[in-house]
């Protein structure tokens, strides 16, 4: 009884101590996510400042194309229009190379933006999938916990029945302990009562008999009651 009563102490100081642990990885994981969530939202922050500065880039860089268009366009138009010198053939000769090298430097501009933004939205894409994670082990988690509450609860509600169960058969055995020394002094009086009496008859038997035999039998029948009740008395 001893040993199953050990062993059920045993295995309930180990869930709760099990209990213990989930809780402490729990308070971590919802630091980490925490501490996630504001790292994520800071590089969102971040990534909508580039965004938007990019977006800026791309507006001018579409612009400055559109510039350059139209400019080749009146160009053209010019070239078809006016008659043409030897210099004004070079001076335009010089400006179409020139926006030619200047809208694909733009246009590669343009390329490396799009590939960065595309670089952001994937990282972003990743931090989110992280983050998802974590929140799916903190709902576990939390389950989990909330399996061993129960099982705790379950766990403490024994613990008080089988101290209740204990107190009460206590203090039945106190009860009978106390009835039985009450009747144990009660007996012992009625002995040392009668034991008196019958001394006390004796004594006078004793006193009055003048045939010595039975003197000395009444001798050894007071000295018999007398050892009796000290032996019963001592054995109680």
């Amino acid at each position: 009884m001893l040993d199953t009563r050990k062993d059920k102490k045993s295995g309930f100081q180990k869930r709760v101590k099990k209990v213990y642990t989930l809780v402490d990885e729990l308070d971590t994981s919802l630091l980490k996510s925490e501490q996630l969530d504001r790292q994520i939202l800071m590089m969102m922050k971040i990534d909508q400042l580039k965004d938007q500065s990019i977006s800026t880039q791309l507006k001018e860089a579409q612009k400055e194309n559109k510039q350059l268009l139209n400019m080749l366009q009146l160009d053209d138009r010019e070239g078809r229009d006016v008659p043409r010198t030897n210099s004004s053939t070079s001076c335009s000769t010089m400006s179409l190379v020139h926006l030619q090298y200047k809208y694909e430097e733009l246009v590669a501009n343009q390329n490396g933006l799009l590939k960065i933004l595309d670089m952001r939205h994937e990282e972003i894409r990743k931090y989110h999938t992280e983050n998802v994670k974590l929140k799916e082990d903190l709902e576990n988690l939390k389950y989990t916990i909330n399996k061993y509450e129960i099982e705790f609860a379950k766990l403490l509600d024994q613990v008080r029945k089988t101290k209740n169960r204990k107190n009460r058969k206590i203090f039945k055995l106190k009860s009978e302990r106390d009835t039985l020394r009450l009747v144990h002094n009660k007996f012992v009086s009625l002995l040392n009562k009668q034991t008196m009496e019958q001394d006390q008859f004796l004594m006078d038997q004793l006193r009055y008999t003048e045939n010595s035999e039975k003197a000395l039998l009444i001798q050894e029948d007071l000295t018999f009651y007398s050892d009796s009740a000290t032996t019963m008395i001592r054995q109680g």
